[in-house]
């Protein structure tokens, strides 16, 4: 944010990298929060813990587009800490679900039958895998 044509007046007007990274991140993170709720029905825990993921990267996309840095009192370097931050839980949150769902004491998951929206609506047909 060192260019002379942002002042504090049209900063938010001006599209900077970390703005549409943390644009990016917020709209990613959503999409996973959302595919998390979805999982609850199916598995509660790994629902919970998709969900962590998409609200972390929801929390760091935030923080990165300085989006409410100004509402927080953050400064620039500490808003970039927070969202590196939040971003990094997210990574190892991801790790942490690869890791449980791919090499417990079960194996990995498998896909018996798959259930369409339709289908759980009693109009469709269940497909077996």
């Amino acid at each position: 944010m060192n260019d002379p044509r942002i002042t504090s007046s049209n900063r938010r007007a001006v599209a900077t990298p970390e703005s549409l990274v943390g644009g990016a991140a917020v709209v990613l993170g959503g999409a996973v929060a959302l595919v998390g709720v979805l999982l609850l029905p199916a598995s509660p825990l790994g629902g919970v813990h998709v969900v962590a993921i998409g609200l972390s990267l929801v929390v760091g996309g935030v923080l990165a587009a300085d989006l409410l840095g100004d509402r927080l009192g953050l400064s620039t370097a500490g808003r970039r800490q927070w969202a590196l931050a939040f971003g990094v839980l997210a990574v190892l949150l991801a790790v942490a679900f690869v890791a449980v769902y791919t090499f417990s004491s079960e194996g990995p998951v498998e896909v018996t039958e798959i259930t369409t929206t339709a289908s759980a609506l009693g109009v469709g047909v269940v497909a077996p895998a």
